[in-house]
């Protein structure tokens, strides 16, 4: 201490002094760095795999002995040398102030430096054991860092190590917590791919549990994972999806994935809303027990109390509205007090809808009393009893009238109920009344239609009602409706045969039964779909026949020949069963005075000319392809008479052959029962002589062309002169009509200005009512009279027109619902038409003479019903229609409206929909969006599908141009596979006598062969291939189904038969790993399958059939690159999809490969396209939207049939939540 005083009491002295500076080496010199350690590397680990992942799990030890002695004897010596630091300067306090005692400032200003020096040590002593800890803490991490999987978390050494540290600490090390948050955040990616929750995916479950372990002393670090709106979205998604599929385990999952109970509370409250919303949606995800989820989550009362009363609410337009009482405490779990308290507290909302519940009850159901009762006692309101529903129905006479007239046409009005109502309104006058009488006699028809036995039950009805032979032989309506009905119920299988005396009455004979019968299973077996179609009709029609059985072997050579349109069908039909005798018998001083007026040939040539317009402006398809063909086959002729035969290609003489066929059918059209060589394909050998045969019958002149000949005979009676003139007619006819109707709607909006506008009836207005199942009848052929097949126009009360009613000035002055109400129309059908005079109807009268106008259309007052009632002549074209109203039963079935909205978009042009008060539900809007889908498909007049190709710099590029070339190669493979099944199949059906029928052979005898599975449109994976077929059988083959499978299953070597008989006859081949079949040797094993079904069941177009075509479309408007780079975008998405868990419809919720065709389809058949606008339509606020908003406004919706549930599909509705979501991870991470 010899030093001075100055240096002798500052701290860099006094430092100096303790060895901390100026030495080489003194006792507070740095220690050298402590060594990193490497991993060990062991002979003796495992590998642990589960959920498809993996991770080294070392089993030797001890694990870093000598790293952990190194750092232990470390921090022995920093403990040392704080020990000898303490001690020095102490004592070097105590010499001080013992030689300084007498200096007070001086000892004073020493004691804080020794202070000042005592912190100094401390802070170097924290900072260096925090440089040790560090380096310890990357030695271990190191160790236990993996290049796959990050960091192995749930190491013993590194918990513990982990668990000792401050929150500042770890954060020094932002590799661990950046392993800890991503092995976090891959464990919930892994769980939403998983749909249901099992020891397999405990794996996941475990890791979240590891990371929740590291952090359980730093739990800030460990809350900032769960600040990231990536987390919560996965979480939420997780939790979700185990309350629709493992509801019991839903509590303890969301506790394993760290959710925050509030959060819990709030989705289970959540999917407590959508089960109940969704009750009635098809495949929708449904809470298995609502009770056990309202425990569990602890829902709040209001919640449950809400959404109970929801339930309550949408079951009460349900077919048993009381059960909604009933169901609601044991699905919610409420006590009895609860629902009467819930119930009273919303007593003033249920009145009027118990009353409005009951009312329906009393139209529709089968024990009207009953059910009233129920509905009024179920919801436990004093308020709600029969004396208020009697008040509820006194102040609404018109719907109790209905509601009586209804029952009535069912035939279903007892006794008991007539009491009822006649205490509210003067039943027996109203029976008495026109309408009633109509109603009475329709309830007539009704019983014998719907019910076997029903001698017995008809002597009673008409008993009480006053009916009798005389008084029905009076209304030859009346008794021609009955005895039609009772025709059409001898074929049926529940027929019960009543007495001799029953037939006798309704003069049916025992030769007439037989015929009957017999005429019925023709029909049923007729290969013909527009026979099947047709039938009601047919047999209508075919009762009053001379000759019944002769008829029908006439008709159904004209379908069954298939070599006209349908224009000429139905009027070959009526040329058939109308000879002029009978015609002239129809005509009466009811009937159109246009055709009283008329000769008989005259009449024919009317009647013939008012169909073929009726057809025309309708856009019938049937008629539009044939006259296509007829041009395309007469520039055939004409390239056949100019370089002969050897100037035609293979394809070019089929079509040539179909082409006479067709020529050979007009030629003998008025002679329907000539040699059958006149509606046959023309075969080769005799072709030339049979178009000289054509040209001398149809005497076609030197300087005339056989096309301009058949517009001459055919079309010219029309108003039409060429076949370009009618395709340009029919296609101007409904553009304006769609011109017509868009306008009105517009015009109606401007003038309440609204977006949604009420439509009025009009004094002058007419109304006609139909069936909907007829109603893509009725769009394509018109609405037109029975005796031409029309559908659903038994009703017809005069011969060769279609009724109308016509809406009188009370009648409009009494608004939209009273005119309807009033009208004649409502009483048939369930849709009814608006046709509004716009001057294009020739009004006429008996009294007067007529000269027909041939642009308009005839406009009569039959007053057969009422002075209301009209008639129009033959009938009206579609594009007639200004609007539709449904009725208020149709209105609440989505499905059937669902199905009205896509006929009328496939009929291509816009008609306005609206309900029973006026109010539009399709709107232009609308409309559009479900004509989108038909874009591509020429049958139905679609646009052009828009094509986007993919250009060089997108994302796409170079895996679509790899594609492509994949999809070359196997289109090529799988022609010429597909070529060669066909070659085999065709070998072995007609050995066994079944000959299937030619590509452009259009006659209905003949089996069908047809390619329907994704590997023949090419849009299966690549190597992927499964051949599926469709071989329908005319009705004599059918019957050998199993027979002459089992023969093409012989000629086959294959691995396993998977086929198996089905119900009534049908049987499906399914066999897989086949190498050869018949002489075809399989490069490699495929499998097959072959669906055989009969030519006689109802055709549908189906959605591959919908695929098929846009594919062609595209192939022929852009080109077959175009087509490779769709085909290409299609397979790819499929990929992306498949990986990502968000493709197949069961496993993974998704829209499945038909779906995912349809939406790439509809995005310009560019996969980033149809990305891009889903996630756009997904998002609101930079905020993912909830899958029920998203499906009400993105749509992919289907042109075609799902022929499993006889809908058009829309994808996105096919699609699960968990589907949805899944589908936006994929996308999201595609585009990052």
């Amino acid at each position: 201490m010899e030093k001075s005083n100055f240096f002798l009491y500052t701290e860099d002295s006094i430092l100096y002094y303790m060895g901390i500076f100026g030495r080489e080496k003194g006792p507070l010199s740095e220690p050298s760095e402590p060594r990193e350690s490497e991993p060990k590397k062991y002979e003796n680990h495992t590998t642990e795999r589960s959920g498809g992942h993996s991770h080294e799990q070392h089993t030797a030890e001890p694990v870093l002995e000598k790293d952990r002695a190194h750092f232990d004897a470390e921090e022995q010596h920093l403990r040392n040398l704080i020990d000898t630091l303490q001690d020095r300067t102490e004592k070097l306090q105590d010499v001080e102030l013992e030689k300084r005692v007498e200096s007070v400032p001086v000892r004073r200003t020493f004691v804080q430096t020794i202070e000042t020096v005592k912190k100094k040590i401390a802070e170097w002593f924290a900072a260096r054991k925090e440089r040790v800890l560090d380096k310890k803490i990357k030695t271990v991490l190191k160790f236990y860092s993996f290049a796959k999987d990050g960091i192995r978390l749930d190491a013993k050494e590194l918990v513990e190590l982990v668990r000792g540290l401050s929150e500042t600490q770890v954060e020094r090390h932002p590799d661990l917590i950046e392993s800890a948050r991503k092995q976090f955040v891959d464990s919930l990616e892994r769980l939403t791919k998983y749909r249901f929750y099992s020891p397999s995916n405990d794996y996941d479950f475990q890791s979240i549990q590891h990371v929740t372990d590291l952090f359980y002393s730093q739990p800030v670090i460990f809350e900032s994972f769960f600040q990231d709106e990536h987390v919560q979205t996965l979480q939420d998604k997780i939790f979700t999806s185990a309350l629709y599929t493992g509801q019991l385990l839903a509590s303890d999952i969301g506790k394993r994935i760290r959710m925050r109970p509030e959060r819990m509370k709030e989705l289970a409250a959540q999917a407590l809303c959508d089960t109940v919303k969704n009750l009635s949606v098809r495949d929708a995800d449904l809470v298995y027990d609502v009770k056990i989820l309202i425990k569990d989550f602890h829902v709040d009362q209001e919640t449950v109390d809400a959404v109970a009363f929801q339930y309550v609410l949408d079951n009460l337009t349900s077919d048993y509205p009381y059960k909604s009482a009933e169901d609601v405490q044991e699905f919610f779990g409420l006590s009895e007090e609860s629902f009467q308290t819930l119930m009273q507290h919303h007593k003033e909302t249920l009145k009027p809808l118990c009353y409005k519940a009951a009312a329906n009850a009393l139209i529709h159901s089968g024990n009207p009393i009953h059910s009233v009762g129920k509905i009024l006692t179920a919801f436990k309101i004093p308020e709600v009893d029969i004396n208020g529903f009697r008040e509820f129905l006194s102040a609404c006479p018109e719907k109790v009238e209905e509601t009586v007239l209804t029952r009535l046409t069912r035939a279903d009005f007892s006794e008991k109920m007539e009491s009822f109502f006649t205490t509210l309104i003067p039943v027996h006058e109203l029976i008495r009344e026109e309408k009633g009488q109509a109603a009475v006699r329709k309830g007539l028809h009704h019983l014998i239609s719907e019910h076997p036995s029903f001698l017995h039950t008809l002597r009673a009805y008409m008993e009480r009602f006053g009916l009798n032979p005389e008084t029905l032989r009076s209304d030859p309506e009346t008794f021609q409706s009955v005895r039609h009905g009772v025709a059409k119920e001898l074929v049926a299988e529940t027929f019960v045969w009543p007495s001799r005396e029953f037939f006798d009455f309704f003069g049916i004979s025992e030769e007439q039964l037989r015929i009957y019968i017999e005429i019925s299973r023709k029909i049923t077996d007729s290969p013909s779909q527009e026979v099947q179609k047709l039938r009601d009709a047919l047999i209508v029609q075919l009762l009053d026949s001379e000759r019944p059985v002769e008829d029908y072997e006439k008709i159904e050579s004209i379908f069954l020949k298939n070599n006209i349109p349908t224009v000429g069908k139905c009027y070959g039909v009526f040329e058939v069963l109308y000879p002029p005798k009978r015609l002239i018998e129809k005509i009466g001083t009811h009937s159109s005075p246009v055709l009283q007026q008329a000769g008989s040939r005259k009449r024919y040539a009317i009647l013939y000319q008012d169909l073929l317009r009726i057809h025309i402006e309708s856009g019938n398809r049937s008629l539009k392809e044939y006259a296509e063909v007829l041009q395309e086959g007469s520039d055939l002729l004409v390239k056949y008479e100019r370089d002969g035969l050897t100037g035609l290609d293979t394809k070019e003489r089929e079509r040539l052959c179909v082409f006479v066929g067709k020529l050979e059918t007009l030629l003998a059209k008025s002679a329907l029962d000539t040699a059958p060589e006149a509606f046959q394909v023309a075969r080769l050998a005799d072709l030339e002589k049979r178009i000289v045969h054509v040209r001398k019958g149809l005497k076609v002149r030197v300087e005339q062309s056989v096309l301009e000949r058949i517009s001459e005979m055919f079309l010219r009676p029309a108003g039409v002169s060429s076949m370009e003139e009618l395709l340009e007619r029919m296609r101007s006819t409904r553009q304006a009509a769609d011109e017509r109707n868009r306008r009105s709607v517009a015009n109606k909006r401007e003038k309440r200005n609204t977006e949604e506008p009420i439509f009025d009836l009009q004094v002058g207005d007419f109304l006609k009512g139909v069936d909907i199942q007829y109603i893509s009848n009725i769009l394509q052929n018109g609405s037109v009279a029975k005796e031409f097949l029309g559908a659903s126009s038994d009703s017809d009360s005069t011969p060769l027109d279609t009724d109308v009613s016509m809406v009188s000035a009370e009648d409009a002055q009494g608004g939209f619902e009273h005119a309807v109400y009033k009208s004649l129309a409502k009483d048939y059908g369930d849709l009814l038409f608006c046709l509004r005079d716009r001057g294009q109807y020739q009004h006429t009268e008996s009294s007067t003479p007529v000269e027909r106008d041939r642009d308009k259309w005839e406009l009569f007052k039959t007053g057969v019903v009422s002075e209301y009632h009209y008639g129009i002549r033959t009938g009206f074209p579609s594009t007639e229609i200004d609007f539709m109203i449904v009725k208020t039963g149709l209105s609440v079935d989505t499905k059937a409206l669902e199905r009205l909205f896509f006929e009328i978009a496939k009929n291509g042009f816009y008609i306005p929909v609206v309900d029973f008060s006026g109010k539009i539900i399709l709107s232009p809007e609308a409309y559009d969006g479900y004509r989108a889908c038909f874009a591509g498909l020429e049958s139905f007049d679609g646009p052009p599908l828009a094509f986007q190709p993919v250009v060089s710099g997108d994302r796409s590029y170079e895996k679509i141009m790899k594609l492509m070339v994949s999809v070359a190669e196997d289109r090529e493979r799988v022609q010429e596979t597909t070529v060669g099944i066909h070659r085999e199949l065709e070998q072995i059906l007609a050995g066994l006598g079944v000959k299937l029928r030619s590509e452009f052979d259009t006659s209905i005898l003949g089996a069908e062969l047809s390619d329907i599975g994704s590997t023949g449109r090419h849009t299966n994976m690549p190597g992927d291939f499964d051949f599926d077929f469709s071989l329908k059988l005319d009705a004599k083959d059918f019957s050998r189904a199993q027979e002459l499978a089992e023969t093409i299953k012989g000629a086959m070597l294959m691995k396993t038969d998977d086929s198996h008989r089905e119900e009534e006859g049908y049987y499906q081949l399914r066999v897989k790993g086949v190498t050869r079949l018949g002489s075809l040797h399989l490069k490699q094993p495929l499998d097959i399958d072959i669906g055989f079904s009969r030519k006689a069941d109802m055709n549908v177009y189906g959605s591959h059939d919908a695929l098929r075509d846009k594919l062609h479309m595209i192939e022929k408007t852009y080109g077959e690159q175009a087509r490779d780079q769709v085909l290409a975008n299609i397979v790819f998405t499929k990929q992306i999809l498949k990986q990502g868990n968000a493709y197949k419809k069961q496993e993974h919720g998704g829209m499945g490969g038909v779906g995912v065709e349809h939406w790439i389809l509809a995005n310009g058949g560019n996969m980033e396209t149809a990305f891009r606008r889903f996630l756009e339509a997904a998002y609101e606020e930079k905020k993912r939207i909830p899958y029920e908003k998203f499906r009400e406004k993105y749509h992919v919706m289907d042109a075609g049939i799902n022929v499993k549930f006889m809908v058009h599909d829309d994808f996105i509705r096919v699609l699960k939540p968990s589907g949805y979501a899944a589908m936006l991870d994929v996308i999201e991470k595609y585009f990052k």
